[in-house]
């Protein structure tokens, strides 16, 4: 029993602590107590940084945006503001650049109807910033769009449509990312653009390998921005395809067709093999091969 009020009181001293800090920033403009706060609860170094903290941050930017939304713009521009080789990868400083592009995505969800200058400001700040080195930080965007679509969306959805541009893989990765997230495919509208979004980034995709000189798939992912996209849609796809069966599993069936066929050209050679494993890997996730095994069996037979 004591260890269990002692274990309360400590969180109930965080929970202060962060109150604390932020309300120290939005009456004196003084934000050294939150910078701290975020550095010593970052859990970095480490293998995971502390998304719980990063999300509360979020929220506490959103929560607080109606009355302060220049100071908090000014915070998070500050944030995403320190050189890359204070905030590298793994330290703890890393998270602060994460905090700010969450913070940005949080001024952008403020606004519900997106008539507000700050949303465009933040949309393109994030654009930039999916490009970003630092993979903590590339996470951070994928967050910050989830908020962003989580409330009246129809201007956000404009906006994406526009970072899907040929060879801008991370841009694309980040909306792949960001908007297969299983809250927000409860919306049926929010999950057909998340299924024409796929379509596009993927078109994207075969295009490029169908058009790619170099002798070997191998030799094309080595970059690691394709790399990554790649790598998203692996799993992407599947939570689209689960959240709109009848219209995804189609979708799946055609890219399993196209994969499966066989070609003497290199460039379709490499589009059918990163195909292939993009559907196959998206098959054997339990979100599709639990609920719907015999339209999984069916194309696992089709890419086999």
């Amino acid at each position: 029993m004591a260890r269990t009020q002692s274990l309360t009181a400590a969180e109930e001293h965080y929970e202060n602590d962060y109150e604390s800090a932020f309300a120290a920033f939005l009456e004196k403009g003084d934000r050294s107590a939150l910078v701290d706060y975020l550095l010593s609860r970052s859990n970095l170094p480490g293998p995971r940084a502390n998304l719980e903290l990063l999300h509360r941050f979020s929220d506490s930017v959103e929560r607080q945006c109606d009355g302060h939304r220049d100071e908090l713009w000014s915070l998070c521009v500050s944030f995403l503001s320190i050189p890359k080789d204070k905030a590298f990868t793994g330290s703890p400083m890393e998270f602060i650049p994460m905090c700010g592009t969450v913070g940005m995505g949080a001024i952008c969800a403020s606004d519900g109807s997106g008539d507000d200058a700050y949303f465009d400001q933040s949309m393109a700040r994030l654009k930039a910033i999916a490009g970003d080195p630092r993979w903590r930080v590339r996470e951070a965007v994928a967050i910050a769009l989830q908020k962003v679509l989580s409330g009246p969306h129809k201007r956000a959805v404009r906006t994406l449509s526009e970072w899907i541009e040929p060879e801008q893989w991370l841009q694309m990765r980040a909306v792949a990312a960001g908007i297969a997230e299983p809250p927000l495919l409860q919306d049926a509208v929010l999950c057909r653009h998340a299924l024409r979004f796929h379509r596009s980034i993927i078109d994207y995709v075969v295009d490029y390998l169908r058009a790619n000189r170099l002798p070997t798939l191998s030799a094309v992912m080595k970059s690691e921005a394709f790399r990554k996209l790649v790598q998203a849609l692996e799993y992407s796809l599947s939570v689209v395809v689960a959240a709109a069966p009848e219209e995804g599993f189609p979708f799946l069936r055609d890219l399993a067709r196209t994969a499966s066929r066989h070609s003497e050209d290199p460039g379709e050679q490499k589009a059918a093999a990163v195909l292939r494993k993009i559907v196959k890997v998206n098959l054997q996730k339990a979100r599709l091969a639990k609920p719907f095994p015999s339209r999984v069996d069916e194309l696992m037979r089709l890419i086999d």
